[in-house]
């Protein structure tokens, strides 16, 4: 089967399937046959959801991971059997050593291209037997680095929908190495982020107590 009518990545852009073909190529993913994790034969899945510690900023806890709250929300919402907890590594903490104490069948982490490296260095410090999501801005532009820096599968895209699929298909014992998120086109449809999984108190971009509230995703230009 071409990589071109190959599910795991239908839908994907040209270059995203050149992406996945040289992954394919130097990481030489099985097409059906993936590691035994902690999660196999599993109903009810402990998922933790990570926000990496981002060196780059003067702040990197000013503001909280919404993303990871609106998919935390997806997962308490459309599958409440399975336990899901965000943990953020920035601060002014030792993240490599809170990131020892992560205790998951599930990983998944956000990843923006300057912290990549972070990433990278995280996944060898998780629990080995660990199933370990990649998703965010970097994988969706970069599928190849899935594999790259180390994760046993990635979302492309959208992360809410695609990682339920992504669960569904792991309670099933099996899952695809790459999941692609279509656009919401009704963020209303969507659950309310968990804000309850955080503190909120903490939150002061420049100073001041404040909070993030998204009315949109994306952008309307096209640079």
């Amino acid at each position: 089967m071409s990589v071109e009518h190959d599910s795991r990545v239908r839908g994907a852009s040209e270059q995203q399937i050149d992406d996945f073909r040289f992954a394919g190529r130097t990481h030489a993913i099985p097409g059906d046959t993936f590691r035994i994790t902690r999660a196999k034969g599993k109903d009810r899945l402990r998922i933790a959801l990570v926000m990496p510690a981002s060196p780059y900023l003067v702040d990197d806890l000013a503001y909280p991971p919404m993303g990871l709250l609106y998919l935390a929300a997806a997962v308490r919402e459309w599958r409440p059997q399975h336990e899901v907890e965000i943990i953020e590594l920035g601060g002014d903490i030792d993240w490599r050593e809170k990131a020892k104490t992560i205790d998951a069948d599930i990983v998944g982490v956000q990843c923006v291209s300057p912290n990549h490296n972070v990433v990278k260095e995280l996944v060898q410090i998780l629990d080995p037997d660990s199933l370990k999501v990649l998703g965010g801005i970097h994988p969706t532009f970069v599928p190849s680095s899935v594999f790259e820096l180390g994760f046993d599968t990635g979302i492309m895209g959208e992360g809410e929908h695609a990682f339920i699929e992504l669960l569904d298909d792991i309670t099933n014992d099996k899952w695809k190495p790459l999941y692609q998120g279509a656009p919401v086109e009704d963020l209303d449809a969507l659950p309310m982020p968990a804000l309850d999984l955080v503190d909120l108190h903490k939150y002061r971009p420049g100073g001041e107590k404040a909070i993030s509230i998204y009315s949109s995703r994306g952008c309307q230009f096209k640079c």
